[in-house]
């Protein structure tokens, strides 16, 4: 589908400058991940557009 498509690379190439693609394992938390990238979990809240500090596994 077209419209998908454009709204998949709208997507991707909206990723803000600096950052990588990461996806949360079993084991993930939002805090395990943040201290992996030295950062906070708010701040992966807030770049990932997330509702809330829940993820699940492949996020």
């Amino acid at each position: 589908n077209k419209k998908e498509e454009r709204s998949r690379r709208k997507f991707i190439q909206e990723k803000p400058a600096g950052t990588i693609e990461f996806r949360a394992g079993m084991e993930d938390t939002l805090c395990s991940i943040a201290l992996k990238f030295n950062s906070t979990p708010n701040q992966l809240v807030q770049l990932n557009k997330l509702y809330s500090q829940s993820i699940v596994p492949g996020q």
